[in-house]
């Protein structure tokens, strides 16, 4: 398992690239994109906010599901369609193409190992 590592957060953060995060400072509480030039400086106190994936929008789920199209997929239409998706969204996400379109929409994902519990534990989002 990853630790919680100042180098490891900043590894992590680098999936969510121009993604907002909110850090604290003696001045108050602030935010930046990541990949904004005072990263470095915040990430002691750095926290990406992200979606939870279980309250991915149908837009979405549609969008998944043209990245993540199959036989079987292609003749389910309309609600049975982004029902489909959104149960199986979880085996989805280990996809590359549905991963880093997840993320580009700022949803939260495991990540190398660390579930998303500890992530959060960690207070990296």
């Amino acid at each position: 398992m990853m630790e919680n590592m100042i180098y490891n957060k900043n590894l992590f953060f680098a999936q969510y690239w121009g993604q907002k995060y909110i850090y604290t400072n003696e001045w108050g509480r602030y935010s930046d994109g990541v990949g904004g030039y005072h990263q470095q400086t915040h990430m002691k106190t750095a926290k990406l906010v992200l979606k939870d994936l279980s309250k991915i929008t149908d837009e979405d789920l549609l969008a998944v599901g043209k990245l993540s199209e199959t036989v079987e997929t292609m003749a389910i239409h309309g609600e049975k369609r982004i029902a489909y998706f959104k149960n199986n969204i979880y085996f989805l996400i280990y996809k590359t193409p549905v991963s880093d379109f997840l993320r580009s929409q700022g949803y939260l994902l495991p990540y190398n190992g660390l579930s998303v519990e500890q992530i959060k534990e960690y207070g990296w989002a």
